[in-house]
């Protein structure tokens, strides 16, 4: 983000980019940070890394930016180092005594030997991957210290942020003085991300063809449009999964199509060492690792991705469904707001990364996050018994065919979707659970009875298990569904 007072003639401006994981947001600041310092208006940067010690946390930041600003105004060098002096625990100090000592008196230092003004060229400060700054809390006091500087002086600065748009991070920006001191530039497909992920694979399958130790193994149209066109719809409109596959069939130890094969899943990998997402998985595993209640995080992942095909449910219902309080679907993703967006005017669960499920299934990608799909069916199929159970017989019999059939009625208020998922998608569950399943779960079917024998059921007697009447459940509701959709 930008940071900067909105009046008339600005001191200081301030501004913040953000995007999904993986949407390329530090190659952008890279590439801003180059282009600066080549036109001398780079005044400092720092680009946090969580896999680099130094670059994971804010205890080097400042001392960084004020190292940058020493370069770059050697009359400053005495003043920060007369400070050092006097306190040789300064760096050890709060964020904002280190900011107010080592960055912001020696500028004011050259403001007011009017040597710096409003006009001078090196003024542009950029602050990369700032959630991938040790804590939540550690990121939001990088911010408080930020809005400080603002609030309290008029320096002559921009700074850039470039961030995922953590649930935290967003609160941070939207409130307070910050609100007022930033603009913000989102990262998403108005500025149509698959064209520029199309180019880059394109030019990079050239390079392979022009460079490659092994082109001439290669068939002049390797690879197929329609191989490019599946990588670009996999990327989701992130650049890393798209950079990810490059690294890994761009390696002149191999031969590119073979590795290319892994990628699409055509053969598998031969080696732990030629997995070929190692960057991505570990970017979804830092992910996840701050969710609290992963177990219910993977049952929703898993009922979005195995639910009966082509059935959209609203997030609302699906708490009803896996029987979660309302608004802790929303509450939960709210630390995957990176690749998972729950919108006001969407109400649905929309995965950002066609890649994720993937990740997800693959148990020796994912790990401690892996969904075993087989489990989570047979847990989906108990869930469809309980709300057959406990719904059924607000199923209006008014309405015959031929034999006696008894219709269901659409979901009203009192049945609501989730009855409605619970009838039409049992025999998908059913279908899809393990053969084990039967012998496991035998006694937790075994214990949902009827509770009236008024159904759907002819014959069906109070307290009769529902196991004893699956077949004749099933074909009812097989049959309801053809009867439906030819009257419908």
């Amino acid at each position: 983000m930008v940071f900067g007072k909105k009046t008339a003639k600005p001191l200081f401006f301030g501004s913040n980019f953000y995007g999904p994981a993986g949407a390329g947001k530090s190659a952008i600041a890279r590439k801003i940070a180059e282009l600066c310092h080549s036109e001398q208006c780079l005044l400092a940067s720092f680009f946090f890394s969580r896999t680099d010690s130094t670059r994971g946390n804010a205890t080097f930041l400042i001392a960084t930016i004020a190292y940058q600003i020493a370069t770059n105004f050697p009359m400053t060098r005495g003043r920060m180092a007369a400070a050092m002096e006097r306190d040789p625990l300064l760096l050890t100090r709060s964020l904002e005594s280190q900011v107010t000592v080592l960055v912001v008196e020696p500028l004011q230092e050259l403001i007011n030997l009017r040597y710096l003004n409003s006009t001078f060229p090196r003024c542009l400060i950029i602050i990369d991957g700032l959630d991938e700054c040790g804590t939540a809390n550690v990121q939001c006091k990088v911010l408080d210290t930020i809005s400080l500087l603002f609030q309290k002086h008029c320096l002559p600065l921009v700074i850039l942020i470039a961030s995922r748009p953590e649930r935290h991070l967003t609160h941070s920006f939207s409130t307070g003085s910050l609100s007022e001191l930033h603009t913000t530039l989102a990262l998403d497909d108005i500025y149509q991300p698959d064209d520029d992920i199309w180019l880059f694979l394109a030019d990079n399958f050239t390079q392979v063809k022009d460079t490659h130790p092994m082109r001439h193994f290669l068939d002049p149209s390797w690879p197929p449009i329609d191989v490019v066109e599946s990588l670009v719809e996999k990327s989701s409109g992130q650049f890393i999964y798209a950079s990810t596959v490059m690294k890994y069939v761009l390696s002149v130890r191999y031969h590119p199509a073979d590795r290319l094969n892994v990628v699409l899943g055509i053969r598998p990998p031969r080696h732990v060492h030629e997995m070929p997402f190692g960057e991505l998985d570990a970017l979804y595993r830092h992910i996840f690792s701050f969710v609290e209640d992963i177990k219910t995080l993977l049952l929703i992942l898993g009922f979005q991705i195995a639910k009966y095909p082509n059935w959209a449910m609203k997030i609302a219902d699906m708490e009803r469904f896996l029987v979660l309080d309302r608004g802790y679907i929303e509450m939960l993703l709210g630390d995957l707001s990176s690749i998972i967006i729950i919108s006001d005017a969407s109400p649905y669960i929309h995965i950002l990364h066609a890649s994720l499920p993937d990740f997800l299934l693959d148990a020796t990608r994912s790990k401690e996050f892996y969904i075993n799909l087989s489990d989570l069916h047979t847990t989906y199929m108990l869930l469809c018994f309980h709300h057959n159970k406990n719904s059924m017989f607000l199923y209006s019999p008014s309405k015959y065919t031929a034999g006696c059939l008894h219709f269901i009625d659409p979901p009203d208020q009192h049945t609501g979707i989730h009855v409605w998922y619970a009838s039409h998608a049992l025999i998908w569950h059913c279908e899809n659970i393990p053969p084990s399943a039967n012998t496991q779960h035998h006694e937790k079917i075994t214990k949902l009875s009827l509770c009236d024998p008024y159904s759907c059921f002819p014959g069906a007697y109070r307290g009769q298990c529902l196991l004893d009447l699956v077949p004749q459940f099933l074909w009812f509701i097989k049959v309801f569904f053809v009867v439906y959709s030819l009257l419908a």
